[in-house]
This record gives C-alpha cells, sequence and structure tokens, in this order.
C-alpha cells in the first residue's frame, strides 16, 4: 500500500515506523529488520521494560504465590523474607 507512506519514507522505499511498530507487536520478526532498525526497537522495549520494572511490587506477587525471596537492607545485610509476612536476617540465624 503505497499512499500508507510518509513523505520521507517513500523516497527510500522503506515504511520504517510502520515496520518498527509490527516488530514491538510480534508480527514482524525482528530477523526482518535492519541493523538500525532493530537498535530502535531492542531501545523501545528496554524503555519499556524498564517502566514496568518500576510499577511492579515483585515482593508482593512472590509473597502471594507462597515464594520465599532474599534482599539486601539498607546496611548491605541479607534478609529473608517469608510468606505472611515474617522476615529474619539471615546473618542471625
Amino acid at each position: 500500500m503505497a499512499d500508507d507512506k510518509s513523505e520521507s519514507d517513500a523516497g527510500a522505499g522503506v515504511d520504517t515506523p510502520r515496520r518498527l511498530t509490527s516488530a514491538l507487536a510480534g508480527a514482524l520478526p525482528l530477523t526482518e529488520l535492519s541493523p538500525e532498525e532493530r537498535l530502535l526497537v531492542n531501545a523501545e522495549i528496554s524503555a519499556a521494560i524498564s517502566e514496568r520494572i518500576r510499577s511492579v511490587n515483585f515482593g508482593e506477587i512472590l509473597d502471594a504465590e507462597g515464594v520465599t525471596t532474599v534482599a539486601l537492607d539498607d546496611e548491605g545485610h541479607m534478609v529473608r523474607y517469608a510468606p505472611g509476612g515474617t522476615s529474619g536476617r539471615l546473618d542471625d540465624e
């Protein structure tokens, strides 16, 4: 559909924004992209992952699934967080 191409893409013969959108949606394999397009797609994926990580509380999710987790406290000590809310420093055990 040549009519769908923007003025800037028409000269190059490639509809890059549409290709990137298709790749991000999983409709176009990354192997079909140029190295430059892959770089842009990977940057978008990285940004989306970073944003999602900031909004997810993995401790709550893992606690709800019954998983014990370990993390460092503010002083650098390892702390075990058991399902149900109990916790304790590992060097105290």
